[in-house]
Order: structure tokens, then sequence, then C-alpha cells
């Protein structure tokens, strides 16, 4: 992976006019800053390997249509892919481009000779699948852009390729730090402490704004999330908002205890059916109602149903073979009719999910125009944190269970918020096998083949 990177970065022949990048930036409908124009030049430049790597929140999409322009406008072709067909989905809106997901990339035949290939969320792009990309660029000659952050959460498994290779030494890449997510400037600096590791500055930020709340045991704590969530919900009826945690169970917990307020209220149906879901390989029972909000969580691209795709249940009807059919209304507009017999698992188990609330790792990505309300335990690195806390545009409410930190309830105010700045900080992130080597080889002066 490391030597066809390397050798991407000294293919030198995609130069274009300066004229049409300074076009595709002056067009966008808003001004970029100086270092969001700095990264589209740095793009753009002659080398068939760049890496743009951005803070969450700081305009990395929107740098990505001006680089997509720009190279368009130049007679190339344009694609863009992702590891989840939801990230793929937002990177055609927002640069205005054909993408795929990246196993249907490798697969297919879309990469055209001499063409752009953007990887969007580079950081979740396991080792293996990014020298497949690598060897693929290679071989059509063609460019290849990383876009990402090595500071938000890693691929699931082979973790590091981005961090790796973004190293001065190695090739290098162009950062936009500056923040724009978030309307105040407080809360921007607040993610900026989260991502570079200050949790104690956030924290206290948080505090001084009602923003942190500490109780007991996990009842307590997710009674008060739901508590602040409702009162929230109900004052703000314009705004968004999102529950996450780090794992299934609170998150499924948290999802059942919102429906049951909104059922309450009549905004769900009071008739419900009980189905068996399947989430990420893991197995449990849902309760459906028309009104419902739903995540789908699986591709099926006969059905064009994408993972990560959120909607409104607005009918189910029962069929005679025991199934049910589903009438969704998707958020991109699309009215799709989902039969649970159909877009299953070999044990028929329904790819679907309520999406009041969901787990960290899925809601990368995502942009929320209200707060975010964060279920927070000791799973929880730095990577977490940072990811969890920058979804939001107006707040990141923080609710921490107590006996997760410690098994005592006797613990001081300053102890337990001590343990929680320690995991808030710890930094999980998967390196190169071949770092490691490096660093034995600087320190023994040895030079190990690999």
């Amino acid at each position: 992976m490391i030597t066809g990177a390397k050798t991407l970065s000294k293919r030198s022949q995609f130069m274009i006019d300066h004229h049409a990048i300074n076009t595709a930036i002056l067009t966008k409908s808003f001004p970029l800053s100086d270092e969001q124009k700095e990264a589209v030049y740095s793009a753009c430049q002659n080398s068939a390997f760049d890496i743009i790597q951005g803070s969450a929140g700081a305009g990395k999409s929107a740098l990505m249509d001006c680089v997509a322009n720009a190279y368009k406008s130049s007679g190339y072709k344009v694609i863009g892919c992702a590891i989840a067909k939801s990230a793929a989905n937002n990177l055609a809106d927002e640069a205005n481009i054909e993408t795929f997901t990246i196993a249907k990339l490798l697969k297919g035949t879309s990469l055209a000779e001499n063409s752009i290939l953007i990887v969007d969320e580079a950081g979740q792009v396991s080792t293996k699948d990014l020298r497949k990309l690598i060897d693929l660029v290679n071989k059509k000659n063609s460019k290849l852009i990383l876009v990402g952050e090595d500071k938000q959460l890693d691929a699931i498994e082979h973790g590091g390729a981005l961090k790796y290779l973004s190293q001065p030494e190695i090739l290098g890449n162009t950062r936009v730090e500056t923040i724009k997510r978030q309307r105040e400037p407080w809360a921007r600096e607040v993610v900026a402490n989260f991502r570079d590791g200050k949790a104690e500055k956030s924290l206290k930020v948080l505090d001084e704004k009602g923003l942190l709340s500490f109780a007991d045991d996990a009842e307590q704590t997710k009674n008060l999330l739901i508590e602040k969530w409702n009162n929230y919900r109900v004052s703000n009826p314009e705004k968004k908002s999102l529950l996450l945690a780090q794992r299934w169970k609170d998150v499924s917990q948290l999802n059942d205890r919102v429906r049951s307020i909104l059922q309450a209220e009549g905004k769900i149906d009071s008739k419900d059916v009980s189905i068996k879901c399947s989430v990420s390989g893991k197995a449990f029972t849902n309760k459906f109602a028309i009104g419902e909000r739903i995540r789908l969580t699986k591709n099926d691209y006969s059905k064009n149903l994408s993972n990560g795709d959120l909607g409104n249940i607005i009918d189910i009807r029962s069929q005679i073979d025991g199934s049910h059919n589903f009438n969704v209304k998707l958020d991109n507009g699309n009215k799709v009719i989902i039969n649970t017999s159909q877009y299953c698992n070999d044990e028929g188990h329904l790819y679907m999910t309520q999406a009041y609330a969901m787990t960290v790792y899925s809601s990368q990505g995502l942009t929320i125009d209200g707060d975010v309300f964060i279920y927070y335990t000791t799973g929880m690195d730095r990577a977490n944190t940072y990811v969890a806390s920058s979804r939001h545009k107006d707040n990141c409410n923080i609710f921490v269970n107590a006996l997760e930190f410690s098994e005592s309830k006797q613990i001081t105010n300053d102890v337990l918020l001590n343990k929680v700045i320690e995991t808030m900080s710890i930094d999980k992130h998967s390196q190169l096998a071949s770092k490691y080597i490096n660093k034995i080889e600087k320190k023994y002066g040895l030079e190990i083949e690999v």
C-alpha cells in the first residue's frame, strides 16, 4: 500500500490551469476561507496522489465541490467513493459527482482512464481496501484524493493508513483546521479542544453553559438525558436533535424511551408490529409503527436502499405470507416499500432500526441542525468523544454515568471529573506495523526487510 501510494505521488500529469481553479472557487455560493482555498489548490496540483485532512465541520465537502468542478471544467471525469453508502451519497450531493461505495467501485468498471477519484471519510478505509484503491488508480493512470481526518474514528479493522501516509516524511497532507459547523465561536472552540485532547478545557465550558450533567447510575443518567432532550424538543419544534451512545444496548434503550414518549403524544401510532432486526451482525427485536423514525442498515442496490438512509414510516400493510410492507418516505425524498421478508438476512432479520438514537460510529459524517445528547461511558476514547461532540450546529449535551467510572457512589466530583477527562484523552488509534518497524530501525540502527 505504501509503495503504491509513493508511486502515485511521483506521477505528475494532473496540473490544471489556475483560471479553472479560481473560477471553481469564485462560483461557489459562499466564500471559501483562505485555508479552504489553499486546500483546493493543493488538491489540484500535478501529483497523482493528494491528501486533504480537515477538522469535523471545517467544510471539507465544500472544497471538494470546488476541486471536482475545477477538474471537470478541465476535461477530466471525477467520481467519488466512501466505505458507507450514506457517506458516498452525501459526497454526491455536496460535490455534485457520481459516487459509489468502495466495495462496489472495486467490483465494477466505474473508474475510467485518466480520471480523478475522491475518497471521502478516508480515515475509515482499511489498509487492505486502500491498497486495492491505489492499485486500481495506478492501473487506470488516474489521480487519487483522500479526504478525511485521522483524529476521527478509524477503520474497524487494519486502520491507521491515513495517519501514516499523512506524515510529512511519508507523503504529507494539507489541513483545514478552522471549524465552521457550530454557530457560536465558543462551541467551535469546544470541538477543537476535544479534537486536540484538551478535554478539561472543553468540559469546563460545557459545565458553565449547563451542558454537562452527572448522575449516579445508568438508569438515572438516561432519565436525565431523556428529560433534557424532551424539554429541548418541545421548546424547539423547528430544530433537529440526535441521541448518541457508544454501545448498541444503550442505543436500543434510548430509542425505546424516546418512542414511548412520542407514542404517548400520538406522533407514533399506538398499533405496533414486532420485527426481528439486524444491525452490524447484532440481532434484536424492534417495535415499529406508522410515524416511526427509522434508519436502514444494509445496502441493497436492486431496491435502491442504502445503509444509513433515514426516513419515516408512513404506512404498514400486513401480507398474506405473514410479512409486512413498510411504506417509507426517506429524507432524500424517495418513497420506498420495504418488505420484511425481502430486505433481511438469512435468518429473516430486517435490516432496519429506529433512528432517534444511534452509535457514535454510525454518526460520523452527520450534521445535526440543533442539539446532540450524548450518553457518555468508559469505552469512549478521544476519537469517540471528538466525533460525538462535533455533530451539532447548536449545542452538545453530555451526560456522564458516574458508576461507569467508579464502583463506589461515594466518589468526589473532582475525582470523577478527572477520570472522565482521562478517558476522553485516551488515543486508541491504530498504527501501521510499518510505523513500529521505523521506530525500531531508528532506535537500534537496523534495516528491516519486509
